[in-house]
């Protein structure tokens, strides 16, 4: 593989445990308003929440119908947004490997979602130390959101560098990775189902970042 000068970390699920961090807040959600915890099926939930993908409201709208909850789409939404963010927690493994990649690599973060949420991930997850501000792109700052290529090609371009020495690590296979293999980046799948195949255009498979601590010997 190409030597890699360069990479840009996905955050949800890739740095930060961001499903973990969405149940607990619903389980909190419905808790706090006296509805029936015990009954939520939390493969279904995940299932529509396809990892935070699908469309929010929609998402919302699916889980009020489905447990008969008195509130509204906006009001469910709004509360997610505002909350989800305070049950991030540092991960010392994630810590340790941006801890020793930066002093090698210079490290990038592109990630979907609005500003003001995912910037307060970092801090809670205790990672804004490793990026500084020009090294953070967030769609709703930079208007472009994955798969589009133009938030890979903006991240490009501020490096200065070919694609081919630039590894994007993410855990969205056709949201992180197909879009920088086809700009020519190296892409590294954070995926740990065993089951799983492989697609062809994956040049590594871990089952957690810290993982890279071994590849590139850091």
């Amino acid at each position: 593989m190409t030597h890699t000068q360069a990479i840009i970390f996905d955050l949800d699920n890739t740095l930060i445990n961001r499903n973990s961090a969405f149940q607990a807040c619903i389980k909190d959600y419905f808790l706090a308003n006296d509805f029936d915890e015990s009954s939520i099926d939390w493969e279904e939930v995940m299932i529509h929440d396809q990892e935070g993908h699908a469309d929010r409201l929609a998402f919302c709208d699916w889980l009020i119908q489905t447990h008969h909850l008195n509130t509204t789409q906006e009001v469910l939404w709004q509360y997610i947004k505002s909350n989800i963010a305070s049950y991030i927690s540092p991960d010392p493994k994630i810590i340790e490997l941006l801890a020793l990649l930066s002093s090698s690599f210079s490290l990038k973060l592109l990630t979907n979602g609005g500003t003001k949420n995912q910037q307060q991930k970092l801090i809670n997850a205790e990672l804004k130390p490793f990026f500084r501000d020009t090294d953070i792109y967030i769609s709703e700052a930079t208007g472009y959101s994955k798969p589009g290529l133009q938030g890979f090609e903006n991240v490009l371009n501020d490096l200065h560098l070919p694609a081919e020495k630039v590894m994007m690590v993410g855990d969205q296979l056709y949201i992180d990775l197909y879009p920088a293999k086809k700009l020519a980046m190296q892409v590294c799948w954070i995926h740990n189902q065993s089951h799983s195949s492989t697609p062809p255009f994956v040049d590594l498979r871990v089952s957690h970042p810290i993982e890279l601590k071994e590849y590139f010997k850091v």
